[in-house]
């Protein structure tokens, strides 16, 4: 019996790493950071941008704070088959700009809210 469930979460643990095959992250949330290496990413709040790291460092803002960003993915991908036809298409993936931006408004030493406004894919 233990057996028989085990099997559908060992199937689940299996099959999940196909799922985000697909994905795509942008790392580049400031300038700032990328001039570090994103080194200290979630600690260091030199702007709004922390928010997308660390939430909880919106607190450590005394004034109202906004940053914005813009990556410029370029992938150059080129795909060829060979069976049973030979088959090759060159650039298949077109240049993308990926925006971002981020609102930080402290209420009091404690309290803070931020916005933060991304693109997402269908």
């Amino acid at each position: 019996m233990k057996r028989r469930m085990l099997l559908t979460p060992i199937a689940l643990a299996v099959a999940a790493p196909t799922v985000f095959a697909a994905g795509f992250q942008a790392n580049e949330h400031s300038a700032s950071g990328l001039g570090r290496a994103f080194s200290g990413e979630g600690a260091v709040a030199d702007n709004a941008s922390v928010l997308a790291r660390n939430p909880a460092a919106m607190t450590l803002f005394d004034t109202a704070q906004f940053s914005g960003a813009i990556s410029v993915v370029d992938p150059q991908v080129d795909v060829t088959q060979t069976s049973p036809i030979n088959q090759t298409s060159k650039d298949v993936a077109p240049t993308q700009l990926v925006p971002g931006a981020y609102y930080i408004s402290p209420i009091n030493d404690n309290w803070a809210w931020g916005l933060v406004c991304l693109p997402t894919t269908a």
